[in-house]
């Protein structure tokens, strides 16, 4: 990852203490959950708006061209997106729940396997502009465009487009011993990140759309880049 990162074009940017966080390595434990396919669009999302359980992502203030039917919602807030999970039956995952989305029994490296492709996911680049239009969109892409990209159990872009809400509180290493079902810290200041995004910095760049990376952001936070999916208990 962190070679990776050093062939990017603002390299400097780049520390290992940045991919530290992913450790220690552990054994996790998971009951069984079901996960969206895909990420919540914002179709579905203006339909918890007009039942009055969501507020509307301020789209009005510059964004209007990341409000179509068909594209993640965005401009979401941590408890923006619990609030939806949480009208809809289900919830945020938890970052394990996430990553074994993510990596599979086998530890993959990306959604589809252990080889980078740029062209099967929407990603950005770790620059002073950080869009990238060569996966075929300068910004966002519509839920499911990328069926390459997806997982061997057919989940889309976990990998790109947004990065995702998880539900855990940000701890900056994992515990060392194996767990069930863990859900990170109890409190903090900041959640958990996951899944890279088509820009956004960092999050844009191929070592962040690992599905081992991880980011954090406080819960009140707003970004083009971000959005989210839910999990209901098996």
């Amino acid at each position: 990852a962190l070679a990776w990162c050093g062939a990017e074009p603002y390299a400097e940017g780049c520390r290992e203490e940045i991919f530290g966080t992913e450790y220690p390595p552990h054994e996790v434990t998971l009951s069984a959950y079901w996960i969206d396919r895909r990420e919540v669009t914002v179709a579905g999302h203006r339909r918890c708006v007009q039942a009055g359980a969501c507020s509307a992502p301020p789209f009005a203030a510059g964004g209007d061209r990341f409000a179509r039917s068909t594209y993640p919602v965005t401009l979401v807030s941590w408890f923006d997106a619990n609030a939806y999970c949480a009208w809809t039956g289900g919830r945020l995952p938890t970052e394990a729940e996430w990553e074994r989305a993510a990596r599979g029994l086998t530890g993959r490296r990306f959604p589809w396997g252990m080889a980078w492709n740029p062209f099967i996911a929407n990603h950005g680049k770790l620059a002073v502009n950080d869009l990238d239009e060569r996966d075929g969109f300068l910004e966002l892409a519509p839920v499911g465009s990328f069926p390459e990209g997806r997982t061997p159990d057919g989940i889309d872009d976990l990998a790109g487009n947004v990065s995702e809400w998880v539900a855990d509180w940000y701890a900056p290493e994992y515990p060392s011993k194996s767990d069930v079902n863990p859900r990170g810290p109890e409190s903090g200041d900041l959640r958990v990140v996951r899944g890279g995004a088509f820009g956004g910095g960092r999050e844009g760049a191929r070592p962040f759309l690992r599905s081992a990376a991880r980011a954090m952001d406080l819960p009140t936070q707003r970004h083009a880049h971000r959005g989210f999916r839910c999990v209901a208990d098996g």
